[in-house]
């Protein structure tokens, strides 16, 4: 139960009028194992991000990288 559209609309309308905004931690696509693991640890403070943009650096996919995947579906 997490209410209705128009309870929600009201949430996102005060959340923009008075700035709030969540605490995130970005991360990069090449720190995701790190990210994984501090997850796993109990070490992770905010909620995480994966910035997209770090994916289009990528260049091409190495063993370890395919690893990544399966862990990501892990989440």
């Amino acid at each position: 139960m997490i209410g209705s559209i128009a309870e929600t609309q009201e949430v996102l309308d005060f959340c923009a009028k008075h700035r709030i905004a969540p605490d995130i931690e970005l991360i990069a696509m090449e720190e995701i194992n790190q990210a994984f693991d501090r997850m796993t640890d109990n070490e992770v403070r905010f909620r995480q991000v994966i910035d997209m943009a770090s994916l289009r650096q990528e260049t091409s996919v190495s063993p370890s990288q395919n690893n990544t995947s399966k862990r990501l579906a892990a989440l």
